[in-house]
């Protein structure tokens, strides 16, 4: 008997293991304009754009899931067949994923509301204020590692600028790209201090087959080449 639930068993995994590997790609993401954000139903921005093209140009099947970014982060490490975008390629985040890159590079700042007179000069100075990011950002662990130690978190970026324009926070970390997002909607902020350039990815969960993920640098790479990604970072920024 125990011989043969076995192999029912092993019969079982072998008819579902197929299946499995067909199912479409997850990719998660966060509303954070201009890299991902929805219009008339769709995920576009300099980041959803790409992924579109992206999938169809690699031939592979996916569904796009927005959600807080602590969350879309989580789940692409945790669950099998997750990738998620947009997301800064760190020292501490490399090992963790399997990467598609670059979508973009942008610039990670530190900055005041408008009129501010806060300008530290070096991360000692930095280090005197309250600033503000958000939960999963890779500002964080940029800020800890220059000896700040007083970092206050929320959901969104947005959420934290609110702080700031309520007093709550001293400053705030949010990319290059989000802050003239920012002032274009009308909410002026001044950069004070540059924490960092970096590559913007795909950050694919470790299950996901190198093949796989072979087939998005490869349509990725031909973006690059032939200028559809610079076509769609001019039109968002």
């Amino acid at each position: 008997m125990k011989r043969f639930l076995a192999a029912l068993t092993v019969a079982a995994l072998t008819a579902i293991a197929p299946a499995a590997a067909d199912e479409p790609l997850h990719m998660t993401t966060e509303d954070y304009a201009p890299y991902t954000f929805m219009e008339d139903g769709e995920v576009v921005g300099i980041g959803g754009d790409q992924i579109r093209e992206l999938m169809a140009r690699a031939g592979l099947d996916y569904r796009v899931e927005m959600m807080p970014w602590a969350r879309a982060l989580s789940l692409a490490e945790r669950r099998p067949r997750t990738c998620v975008f947009t997301a800064a390629h760190t020292e501490d985040r490399h090992p963790r994923f399997k990467w598609v890159e670059p979508l973009f590079v942008d610039r990670a700042l530190v900055a005041g509301d408008e009129g501010t007179t806060l300008a530290p000069k070096t991360a000692a100075e930095l280090a005197q204020y309250r600033i503000g990011t958000q939960t999963g950002d890779y500002t964080i662990e940029m800020l800890s590692d220059i000896g700040v130690t007083d970092i206050d978190t929320a959901k969104t970026h947005e959420l934290s600028v609110i702080k700031l324009l309520k007093g709550r926070v001293d400053l705030v970390s949010l990319t290059e790209d989000a802050m003239a997002t920012l002032g274009k909607q009308g909410v002026v902020l001044e950069p004070v201090y540059t924490l960092s350039e970096v590559d913007i990815a795909i950050a694919c969960n470790k299950t996901v087959p190198d093949e796989t993920v072979a087939k998005m640098q490869d349509a990725l790479d031909s973006m690059r080449e032939d200028g559809f990604q610079d076509a769609v970072i001019a039109k968002y920024r």
